[in-house]
């Protein structure tokens, strides 16, 4: 059993409710882009986490939770789904964040963007992609 997979297992072989999701999903993706930094992304995703959970409600419902939720994904970050082709896996898309446009499935980090915030589509994606 090779390296990257006995670390997976070390993260995935827990109690449903301890499973580490992100870096699980991470290390899956990581599979396919093998440039793709698992921490890097990691940090990202808890940056992102603590600014949601300023923004969350201390009461309330589900409905108030997803509502803030979707309000920070799609208004304050910018992402919005593949309206053409919505089955497609590379569906996700952002216009405000550093997120890759190229549409990895992964996401990319592009150090370039453009002034409307569109991927430049530069070879220094972490994911490894050249798009």
């Amino acid at each position: 059993m090779g390296i990257a997979l006995q670390s997976f297992e070390s993260v995935v072989n827990k109690e449903d409710a301890r499973i580490d999701l992100a870096r699980a999903c991470l290390m899956i993706a990581q599979d396919a882009y093998p440039g793709l930094e698992v921490e890097r992304y990691l940090g990202e995703i808890e940056r992102m986490a603590i600014r949601l959970r300023g923004r969350q409600p201390d009461t309330g419902g589900p409905e108030e939770r997803v509502a803030t939720l979707n309000q920070f994904l799609f208004d304050d970050l910018g992402f919005w789904g593949n309206t053409e082709d919505y089955y497609r896996s590379k569906g996700f898309r952002s216009r405000a964040t550093s997120w890759c446009a190229c549409g990895c499935a992964a996401g990319c980090w592009c150090s370039t963007r453009s002034p409307a915030g569109r991927c430049n589509r530069k070879p220094s994606c972490a994911s490894g992609c050249s798009a």
